[in-house]
């Protein structure tokens, strides 16, 4: 492994390139830069971690290529890192980005280098990963059309109308079902439903085995199981891996869940590579209250940057208490003068919060009508039974989010992202994908009584529809747009063709399944779209939003709405660390802290918190300088 000398001024032609004119880096962030070993680093939010990745990436591409022909792997949950390297290191980007370096989201990582590899010994079909709800639609659909599953099908049928708790059709019981050592559970009952040796585990082995030897689908959580079982039958892998990627880089390593973190143990070998995990693990919001991924704790002698240029200190001086180990953080930005501001309300008095927000803009002069304001909270579901975003706003509409790859617009999106790329042969894989789902909607078979899969609808495709399918794929490279309205005329028209006759043209895509047409990509568009408060006086954008989709996020000015959920709220449950007294230690509790603590530091300008009347009152001396303003007051100064 390397021990590079990094030298003053490398350092200060990394600042000129990355930050702002004057500005450079803290002394905490340029002992990481100096670092070559494998390591931890746990940095504060606003931090500048990535800014420090990127200028630990661009000394590594003023040395490549690397001994041994050895690459680098950067990894994180999104593709931020490559955005980043394009828009940021763009004079390095195709030294980065091009072998032997891999630079992308831990999953594809693992797929494209453990799993698939795998997998494709097992079946020829293309590899889908889809989402558990469709998983269990096509699970159910071959149960019910094979009688060779005439057992597990009766057996799913019983148990579905014994069920009594809140599930919504049989295909969300299928949903629950899962395998733990060979016997059958489901994810709402803590008693096995079925030992290994009974006919229905048995049976639902095969059909989900058959599902990847058929359709190539897998679930994500498949996908885990399938990469520890070629860690085990690649004993070499690890080895290999290790000496491909010289450096390895984790970022946002706290997000990672238990399988991630263990495969990505197993891959490294840290005495053959340098491997350093970046997060934060306070910001560790992504694995649920109720999941058992315990919290990444960094090493004893990790790094850290506890140095933020995002917030004042005074939002710095709010953050430390719910820090675990509770460390300052120090602001590079120094004191502004703006307190973090309480606004306290009751039932009454509840939607004049947003108006009081406003009024504390206008106050401290944050006026700017291109800034970011938000107002975020937890708890966004229509349906609980507690404090919730949409009870401060009633126009809120909270975002069901969520998209299968195996839905038909989305595949249409799919389409159009390969054509813009001239990818011509991918954007057919895809449609011959999208035509395999509705014949098998139609219950179409081949001439041998089969259900249709991506490789044998091809022949089929060459000898009888030879014609109408390659003018399709020509008229979809013809079109001067390619956006989804156009690309969907041209699949279902072609379709149409091939399922009907001269005589009586098909419409194929009557009475197909809901679940596989709805477009929640328009239905999301839609839903963001209308969260967004108008100020009436400047005409600010106050976007309404959760937590977890903010996280990352840098605003003006913050609102952050106390929500309920398990019959106490978010911020009950962090009173104790700015009482000094006993903190619970309840998982919830724990998970309310980041929470809290990733909504708190988002925004550089100005904190707000809207706190129920009951809440602050049972606080004691918690928020001792906080400038507290209350919207039951009758001389509040609250925007109506």
């Amino acid at each position: 492994m390397a021990s590079w000398e990094v030298s003053e001024e490398e350092i200060h032609a990394a600042e000129k390139l990355l930050l702002q004119e004057g500005c450079s880096f803290a002394e905490d962030a340029k002992e990481v830069i100096r670092f070559w070993n494998s390591t931890d680093v746990s940095a504060c939010p606003g931090s500048g971690k990535t800014t420090v990745l990127l200028a630990k990436l661009k000394i590594i591409a003023d040395r490549m290529p690397l001994e041994d022909g050895a690459g680098i792997c950067v990894l994180s949950h999104t593709n931020v890192a490559v955005n980043e390297i394009k828009s940021k290191l763009a004079v390095y980007a195709d030294r980065l980005m091009s072998y032997p370096n891999y630079v992308g989201t831990i999953q594809t990582f693992i797929d494209h280098y453990v799993t698939f590899p795998y997998l494709r010994s097992l079946t020829k079909e293309p590899l889908q990963v889809v989402d558990e709800r469709t998983c269990a639609q096509h699970l159910w659909s071959a149960v019910t059309s094979h009688q060779q599953y005439s057992k597990l099908r009766f057996f799913i049928r019983q148990r579905y109308q014994q069920s009594n708790d809140n599930i919504t059709d049989i295909v969300d019981y299928v949903k629950g079902l899962y395998l733990s050592n060979g016997d059958l559970y489901h994810e709402k009952q803590k008693t096995r439903l079925a030992g290994n040796d009974s006919p229905s585990a048995r049976q639902y082995a095969s059909a989900r085995q058959q599902l990847l030897i058929d359709e190539g689908l897998l679930t994500y959580s498949d996908a885990y199981r399938y990469a520890f079982e070629a860690i085990d039958k690649r004993p070499d892998l690890p080895g290999l891996l290790s000496r491909r990627f010289r450096f390895v880089f984790i970022d946002e390593f706290q997000d990672c869940d238990s399988n991630q973190r263990r495969i990505l143990d197993l891959v490294f070998d840290k005495t053959h590579c340098s491997v350093m995990r970046i997060g934060d693990p306070d910001q560790a919001i992504y694995n649920s209250d109720r999941d058992k991924t315990e919290d990444w704790v960094p090493e004893k002698d990790a790094l850290t940057i506890a140095s933020s240029n995002r917030y004042s200190q005074e939002i710095a001086d709010i953050l430390t208490p719910l820090r675990s180990g509770g460390s300052p953080i120090v602001s590079l930005r120094g004191s502004n003068g703006i307190v973090p501001a309480i606004i306290v309300f009751d039932d009454t008095t509840r939607q004049k919060v947003i108006g009081m927000f406003i009024s504390l803009l206008e106050k401290h002069q944050i006026n700017d009508p291109g800034g970011t304001y938000k107002i975020i909270g937890w708890i966004k579901s229509e349906t609980s039974k507690g404090l919730k975003i949409g009870d401060y706003w009633e126009n809120f509409q909270a975002d069901t989010g969520g998209l299968a790859e195996t839905k038909y617009w989305s595949m249409i999106d799919a389409i159009c992202g390969e054509l813009k790329q001239g990818k011509a042969y991918r954007a057919e894989n895809v449609l011959r994908k999208i035509l395999v789902r509705i014949l098998k909607y139609h219950n179409c078979k081949d001439d041998d009584g089969s259900t249709f899969t991506y490789s044998s609808v091809k022949k089929t495709l060459d000898e009888e529809y030879f014609d109408v399918y390659r003018g399709a794929v020509l008229d979809l490279l013809e079109l001067f747009e390619y956006n989804r309205e156009f690309v969907d005329q041209v699949v279902r028209r072609a379709i149409n063709t091939m399922l009907g006759s001269d005589e009586k043209p098909a419409d194929a895509f009557s009475g197909l399944p809901t679940h596989f047409m709805e477009d929640k990509v328009e239905a999301r568009k839609k839903s963001e779209g209308s969260n967004v408060f108008l100020d009436p006086i400047r005409g600010r954008r106050l976007q309404v939003s959760t937590i977890h989709k903010v996280k990352g996020e840098t605003h003006d000015a913050t609102l952050y709405l106390e929500t309920v959920n398990n019959r106490k709220s978010d911020l009950e449950r962090v009173i104790p660390h700015y009482k000094g007294t006993k903190v619970g230690t309840a998982r919830i509790d724990n998970y309310s802290r980041k929470c809290v603590y990733v909504g708190f530091s988002r925004p550089r300008k100005l904190l707000c918190v809207a706190m129920r009347a009951e809440t602050y009152e049972a606080s004691g001396k918690a928020f001792v300088g906080w400038e507290v303003y209350d919207c039951r007051s009758a001389d509040s100064d609250i925007i109506r």
